[in-house]
């Protein structure tokens, strides 16, 4: 049994993924919320730290969500780059009812205890093993396209783009947190994958 808590993003998410008219990313939704003065209640003074609490309180929403929406007709669509509601259908039916990647990330959302238990070693190791541990392969098109690659390039090739985007929105350069943790997130999926086929094994992303 997960643990669940009254999380004051739920409404204004809602609100948001019902008057966008289409899918919407994580960072979008952080901005939007930040912008309309949303109540976070994020407690941590490390800036990687509330950074995740930030990231955690958006999937607990999300995920609570797709339960309420579920008694009303409606599916929501949760993924690392696309965030939408869509009628239900008998896939999306099936996808909810059946074990696997999704029931993982529910879990872990969902569960209070890992918002209130994570310290900023955890960050770090999480960040390490977050995709491998839960998303694997299945993951590859989202992390393309967070790199925006197509998939099938070369290994060069997709360290070449994280280097470059890595560098441009790295946050000691005034560029956004959300964006350069799910760029390095995303490159973590395809060294793990890519990266381990070609032969060039796990690498660092510092």
């Amino acid at each position: 049994m997960v643990a669940v808590f009254d999380n004051p993003l739920i409404h204004p998410v809602r609100t948001l993924l019902a008057s966008a008219g289409r899918s919407l990313t994580e960072h979008e939704i952080i901005r939007y919320l930040q912008d309309s003065d949303a109540s976070f209640p994020v407690l941590a003074v490390s800036a990687r730290l509330a950074l995740f609490q930030t990231h955690f309180l958006i999937m607990n929403a999300l995920y609570q969500l797709q339960d309420q929406l579920l008694g009303e007709g409606i599916y929501l669509h949760i993924s690392v780059l696309e965030i939408t509601l869509r009628p239900i259908t008998e896939t999306a039916g099936n996808k909810l009812t059946s074990p696997g990647v999704d029931d993982e990330l529910k879990r872990y959302y969902c569960n209070w205890d890992n918002f209130n238990t994570t310290d900023e070693q955890d960050v770090d190791r999480l960040l390490r093993s977050f995709w491998e541990h839960y998303l694997a392969k299945d993951r590859q098109v989202d992390a393309y396209q967070a790199l925006q690659l197509e998939p099938g390039c070369s290994w060069s090739e997709i360290k070449k783009a994280y280097r470059r985007l890595a560098s441009d929105c790295h946050p000691d350069r005034g560029g956004s947190h959300t964006e350069f943790i799910m760029i390095r997130e995303a490159y973590e999926v395809l060294a793990r994958t890519v990266g381990t086929d070609s032969g060039q094994g796990i690498v660092t992303t510092q």
